[in-house]
């Protein structure tokens, strides 16, 4: 059933006039039970963060090399892809997580089991995640932008 021609200003709908093909939005759910199906598709997949984190993740179930490039950019899936399919560091996605106080304390807690000094100005932006930093992470006090932590 095609529901833009339901619709009285289609062009006014979203992803009006993409193929698709051409986006992992309109096509993940009628081929996710078919990986050949998305095998087909992997150029496409491989350019948006979050599918090709769910490719690998569920598809996969292992490294996807062409999405990494996409999947670092984006702090989220860099931080999940490193926990759950590289059990380690993603040195590609390491700018995109120091961005986020959250997922780089988690970074340098789960996955570094190190201080994690791209990040240290994200965690510090939040008290207690640089607390738990302190704690947890360098195990004793912590100063960073005139404050101490522990």
């Amino acid at each position: 059933m095609n529901l833009y021609k339901l619709h009285s200003e289609p062009e006014s709908m979203e992803y009006y006039g993409f193929h698709h093909d051409t986006v992992p939005a309109l096509f993940w759910n009628m081929y996710k039970h078919d990986p050949n199906e998305l095998k087909k598709r992997e150029n496409v997949i491989a350019k948006d963060p979050e599918y090709a984190y769910m490719y690998a993740t569920t598809i996969l179930k292992d490294r996807f090399l062409l999405g990494e490039e996409a999947i670092s950019k984006d702090f989220v899936y860099a931080h999940w892809y490193a926990r759950e399919i590289l059990c380690g560091r993603f040195p590609l996605g390491e700018e995109a997580i120091a961005k986020d106080p959250i997922h780089a304390y988690h970074y340098a807690k789960d996955i570094l089991h190190d201080r994690f000094p791209l990040g240290e100005e994200a965690i510090a932006r939040v008290p207690m995640y640089a607390k738990c930093y302190a704690k947890e992470v360098i195990k004793g006090p912590w100063a960073i932008n005139g404050k101490t932590y522990e």
